[in-house]
């Protein structure tokens, strides 16, 4: 196995997370938006 096929296995295993993380975030951010909607009209 070469340096350059570790490297790409690397970022490989590097992006998945990252794509996985930045889903997370959207759908969080998405949850809070509507939460602080709901919560202003309660108030």
């Amino acid at each position: 196995m070469n340096v350059k096929n570790s490297y790409l296995l690397i970022l490989e295993l590097l992006r998945r997370p990252a794509s996985l993380f930045y889903k997370g975030m959207v759908v969080t951010n998405q949850f809070a938006k509507e939460v602080a909607a709901n919560w202003s009209f309660s108030v």
